[in-house]
């Protein structure tokens, strides 16, 4: 339990005895909310995600023609070349399915 209006919460997490891990390591988990009601997430196919370092990101393109890079805050995978979004797009959104390694955030033209 979390105090309402704090920002940060300590919680501790078994970690499975055959996962290689030591202080610092990086880690996400997932904590299903029983209050979601089985809120459905967007689910994209793998080849529209770019990572810039460690963030994965999509190209929205927006109904004017604008094209904007996205971060995402990926959920979990859906199917070997498809996986659910939790935040940074909604569904309806637009995004390209194969962006380019050139393809870069522009306004339409």
């Amino acid at each position: 339990m979390a105090q309402e209006g704090g920002h940060t919460t300590t919680v501790k997490f078994d970690i499975p005895l055959n996962v290689h891990a030591h202080s610092g390591t990086y880690g996400e988990v997932q904590i299903p909310d029983p209050t979601s009601h089985g809120r459905g997430f967007p689910v994209i196919p793998r080849s529209a995600m770019v990572w810039r370092g460690s963030l994965p990101a999509v190209f929205l393109v927006k109904p004017n023609g604008d094209i904007k890079l996205r971060t995402l805050r990926i959920g979990s995978a859906v199917s070997a070349d498809r996986v659910s979004v939790v935040s940074g797009i909604k569904a309806g959104d637009r995004i390209l399915k194969h962006p380019l390694a050139s393809t870069r955030s522009h306004p339409a033209r």
